[in-house]
């Protein structure tokens, strides 16, 4: 039997081409789009709270697989910060959700389309299957577009006088640490240099992003309740 022998790649190789791969295919977001052309309802706010709590709670399982799949440093220390910063997260997403006349019941079953469970599904995946460079990997792109979507989404809500719940805008204007998209990269090139295969890091990654379109579009679709 032959074992092919891949030699280590540079991380920040990696980041860079996700970052082509952004500039080539610039995702949508159809919540911002019901923004900016005066569409958005209390039902698109109520399915955006409810979706980003099953994220959470995907996000925090998650997190726990990974520290004990990957319980070295520094992959164990950076999913442990990345739990505690979602479990600091929840108190804010729960005030929203009672603002807009949600409880965690409602929350646990609705919505209940695939697409609703677009992110939460693909970051089950990489957790449960991927390799440490792909959970990293995931990571990095997660907040890389996710938190510009986050404030782009409360910009445009202020400029058009759309009321968003108070915490919910605290939540979505906070920035995240500066230095988590640094440890994500080192985390990544860990698994790199225990032999990661680096496209199917990038591969991964690429399709958290892609999930993150369809979280925007499922939360603005807004089938009958």
């Amino acid at each position: 039997m032959t074992t092919v022998t891949r030699a280590p790649s540079d991380a920040r190789d990696l980041v860079r081409r996700l970052s082509e791969l952004r500039t080539d295919r610039p995702a949508g977001n159809a919540l911002l789009d019901r923004v900016r052309e005066g569409t958005l309802s209390d039902i698109h706010l109520k399915r955006l709270v409810a979706m980003e709590y099953t994220a959470q709670r995907t996000e925090l399982t998650c997190f726990g697989a990974l520290i004990a799949r990957f319980p070295f440093t520094p992959a164990a220390d950076f999913y442990t910060w990345l739990a505690q910063l979602v479990s600091a997260a929840r108190p804010a997403l729960l005030t929203a959700a009672r603002a807009l006349g949600l409880s965690e019941p409602d929350m646990r079953r609705w919505p209940d389309e695939p697409a609703a469970y677009a992110f939460a599904d693909t970051l089950s995946w990489i957790s449960l299957n991927g390799s440490l460079t792909a959970s990293a990997l995931a990571v990095h792109s997660d907040v890389t577009v996710y938190f510009p979507a986050c404030a782009d989404l409360t910009e445009a809500a202020s400029d058009a006088g759309v009321a968003l719940p108070e915490s919910l805008t605290g939540l979505y204007t906070t920035a995240p640490p500066g230095d988590l998209t640094q440890l994500a990269v080192a985390v990544a090139q860990r698994g790199l240099d225990r032999g990661d295969d680096p496209e199917e890091a990038v591969c991964h990654a690429w399709r958290l992003e892609e999930s993150l379109e369809r979280f925007w579009q499922a939360a603005a679709d807004a089938p009958a309740r």
